[in-house]
This record gives C-alpha cells, structure tokens and sequence, in this order.
C-alpha cells in the first residue's frame, strides 16, 4: 500500500466514524424530542380528559335541575287540578 492509499483510507475511516457520530446525535435528539413530544402529549391528554369529565358533571348537575323543576312544575299542576276539581 502507497502514501496515497494509507491517507485515502485515513480520510475514507474518519469520514465513517464523523458520519457515525453525527447520525447517533442526530438519532437521539430525534429519540429526545419524541420522548418529549409523549410527555407533552400525555399531560395534554389528561387535561382534554380532566375537561371532559367536568363539562359531564356540569351537564349532569343541569340535567337534575331541569329535572328537578320539572317534578315541582308537575307537582304544582297536579295540585292545581285537584283543587280546581274540588267543588267550592
């Protein structure tokens, strides 16, 4: 083997090796940011989830509401009738 090859392969080993390094820092900041991107995304999950059980609970309150007025407005009509059915 000549100068020329020896330096070429020197050139041809440290080119890999640069390449090598450069695709595993590449590869684990990538690795990183999706480590990070989950993490963002879990606690954005548990918020939509924490919301979404609190809309639930706010339309189940109303709903027991307008249940519960519907029951005293019923009341109210039933004893309407029973009064206006009794003879004065």
């Amino acid at each position: 083997m000549n100068i020329g090859e020896g330096i070429k392969k020197f050139y041809e080993k440290a080119k890999d090796m640069v390449a090598g390094d450069v695709a595993d820092k590449v590869g684990n900041a990538a690795g990183d940011a999706l480590d990070k991107a989950k993490d963002v995304a879990g606690d954005m999950k548990e918020a939509v989830v924490d919301k979404a059980q609190d809309v639930a609970q706010a339309v189940v309150d109303k709903v027991d509401d307008i249940k519960d007025s519907a029951q005293d407005d019923a009341a109210d009509v039933e004893e309407r009738i029973v009064d206006s059915s009794k003879p004065e």
